[in-house]
C-alpha cells in the first residue's frame, strides 16, 4: 500500500458500515506487525447481546476497511453474519457509507432493469408469435 494512502486510526475513533442501516463501530485496540495494521472494532449497535468485536484492516490504496474476522464469537449466539459482508466496507464517515450503498443499489437496479427489458422483449416476441396463429 502506498504510504500516503494509509489511514492511521486511534483507539476511540469511530467507523461506520451499512448492515441494516448504518452501524457505528469504535476502535478498541490496534494490532501491528511488519506487514499490516489491523484494528479491533466494537459494534456500538448490538443491543440483545454483548457488543460484537470485529477485526478489520484497511483495503490497499483505498479509504475504507474490510472485515477480517470476529473476535470472541459466542458459539451459542453467533453474530458474524451481521458484520462479515465484504460488499459493504467500514468507513470513517456516514456519508461515505451512504455513497457506497447508493453505488451498490444503482448497480443492482440497473441489472434488474436490464433483466426486465430483456423479459419484456421476450414477452413481446411471444405475443407476436401467438398472433400469427390467429
Amino acid at each position: 500500500m502506498k504510504k500516503n494512502n494509509i489511514i492511521n486510526l486511534k483507539i476511540g475513533d469511530f467507523l461506520y458500515k451499512y448492515i441494516r442501516g448504518i452501524f457505528k463501530y469504535k476502535v478498541v485496540s490496534i494490532r501491528t506487525d511488519e506487514f499490516s495494521t489491523q484494528y479491533v472494532v466494537e459494534c456500538m449497535e448490538c443491543k440483545d447481546h454483548d457488543n460484537c468485536k470485529v477485526l478489520i484492516t484497511q483495503i490497499d490504496n483505498y479509504d475504507a476497511f474490510i472485515y477480517v474476522a470476529m473476535i470472541d464469537e459466542d458459539e451459542e449466539n453467533e453474530q458474524y453474519y451481521f458484520h462479515n459482508d465484504r460488499d459493504y466496507y467500514f468507513f470513517q464517515s456516514e456519508i461515505q457509507v451512504k455513497k457506497q450503498c447508493a453505488k451498490i443499489l444503482i448497480s443492482k437496479k440497473e441489472t434488474e432493469l436490464k433483466n426486465l427489458k430483456e423479459r419484456i422483449k421476450k414477452l413481446e416476441s411471444d405475443i407476436e408469435q401467438l398472433k400469427v396463429i390467429l
